[in-house]
């Protein structure tokens, strides 16, 4: 008896020693503050939504969404951060599933971008600005991956370097064509739970423990 609680216990253990060690994060930001003084969008906020979220071994899928934007208004550039301790010229385009709106340019570079005057950012993703068809507009969502060795969601939880004079986030967005006299603002974003670290769990490793107790209790009842 002794000797099959043993096993238990020790099955338990290594098999929640790696649930821990193996975790798919996965990163919100919602934008929902006008920061530089400009036009707010005409809807309620938040405006705008990022999820940064796990996509396999290196690999982080980014899904943007125009969630509170109304009419004519649409996204000009959309900025973010990177751990600062990682090389942000390195970070590589995976692949980006076919989608619309599609980006225009993707530049990286450590704290290289400046989003009117809120800081300086590591990743600066262009989006259309010609006919509207083109546009990243109301409730329309961009995807895209990136990877980079040892890269998760989580390496994109960091705030932008100050200068400028308003504040840093820990991203930006350039939102133009408000409202009936056209305006735009620059609209900053936080991390929607408030810096909760939501990982979660990998099905695998999860399905692994139960199979594991299983076969424990299985030889249990024969002994």
């Amino acid at each position: 008896m002794k000797r099959i609680f043993g096993v238990v216990a020790l099955t338990s253990a290594i098999l929640v020693s790696g649930v821990g060690s193996a975790r798919a994060a996965s990163l919100t930001i919602d934008f929902d503050v006008e920061f530089s003084g400009g036009t707010s969008p005409t809807g309620a906020p938040p405006w705008l939504r990022a999820v940064f979220a796990d996509n396999g071994l290196d690999t982080v899928r980014l899904t943007l969404s125009a969630i509170g934007l109304n009419a004519s208004e649409y996204i000009g550039a959309w900025y973010f951060n990177l751990d600062p301790a990682m090389n942000a010229a390195l970070l590589a385009i995976a692949g980006t599933p076919d989608n619309d709106p599609q980006w225009t340019a993707i530049s990286r570079g450590n704290n290289a971008f400046q989003a009117d005057g809120g800081g300086a950012y590591d990743l600066w993703i262009d989006f259309a600005q010609g006919p509207p068809v083109d546009r990243f507009g109301a409730g329309e969502i961009a995807v895209i991956d990136f990877t980079m060795a040892g890269l998760d969601a989580l390496d994109f939880a960091f705030i932008a370097a100050a200068g400028g004079g308003n504040p840093p986030y820990m991203g930006a967005a350039h939102v133009q064509s408000i409202g009936a006299q056209g305006g735009s603002g620059w609209l900053g974003g936080s991390r929607a739970d408030g810096g909760v670290d939501d990982t979660v769990p990998e099905p695998a490793l999860l399905s692994l423990l139960g199979l594991g107790l299983a076969g424990v209790a299985y030889k249990r009842r024969r002994a």
